[in-house]
């Protein structure tokens, strides 16, 4: 409730109705999207943390709204005559990398293959609108203000950062940035369970040979692109 408050300017209340919705095991084994609910039943939210810029979220937000309705609307109903109602589907991405990401929206059209930069999409395709939000730690962030929680998160991940830049190791960077967040009032709930904490931060089950291929490609392109 107070992240999307927090994203769209709304006032829910901390009665207001919530149901989670992540999903398990899409596109990487044992790996989820990061966040997924529904609140009010009206609005089916779909969120994913980024630290690199990556102008697929798209196409994987696709994967992960297909899979999610397919769960709200089950067989047989959806196959009935009767329309099938479903909460609207909203799409953002929560970022924290370091270089800046100018892109406010991503649209599912942008990855289509056009003749021409002027072809017009046909009315019968799909469009899938993503709104990329900063929530990297800085004085002048007026959107991660509105949440204690994503300041928080977002405080987190900058102490990581800067205590790498001072050349922590990165569990002695996690640990001291779990330390200086519970020290300031963020996030105390959360940190509680330094163990899990740092696992989930630290935890990476993807494949390290595929990790390494799709960085070293990343990191061609970046060259090519500053020259």
């Amino acid at each position: 409730i107070e992240l999307y408050n927090a994203l769209e300017g709304t006032n829910y209340g901390p009665d207001t109705q919530v149901s989670m919705t992540t999903l398990k095991e899409i596109f990487f084994n044992d790996r989820k999207n990061d966040l997924s609910f529904v609140i009010d039943s009206h609005y089916v939210v779909l969120t994913e943390h980024q630290t690199t810029i990556s102008k697929n979220m798209p196409l994987r937000f696709l994967g992960y709204a297909a899979r999610t309705l397919e769960k709200m609307v089950l067989p047989p109903s959806i196959y009935s005559s009767a329309q099938q109602r479903f909460p609207i589907p909203e799409f953002y991405v929560l970022y924290t990398g370091d270089r800046p990401w100018k892109d406010e929206t991503l649209r599912l059209s942008d990855g289509f293959l056009r003749r021409s930069d002027d072809e017009e999409i046909p009315e019968n395709s799909l469009e899938l609108v993503v709104k990329v939000i900063d929530v990297r730690y800085n004085e002048n962030n007026e959107l991660i203000r509105r949440s204690k929680t994503l300041e928080g998160y977002s405080r987190l991940i900058h102490y990581i950062k800067e205590n790498r830049k001072d050349g922590m190791s990165r569990e002695a960077s996690v640990d001291a940035a779990i330390d200086r967040c519970a020290a300031e009032g963020f996030l105390s709930e959360f940190l509680k369970n330094r163990k899990e904490v740092s696992h989930m931060i630290l935890g990476n089950k993807v494949s390290m040979e595929e990790y390494g291929q799709v960085m070293r490609e990343n990191g061609w392109r970046d060259g090519v692109e500053d020259g």
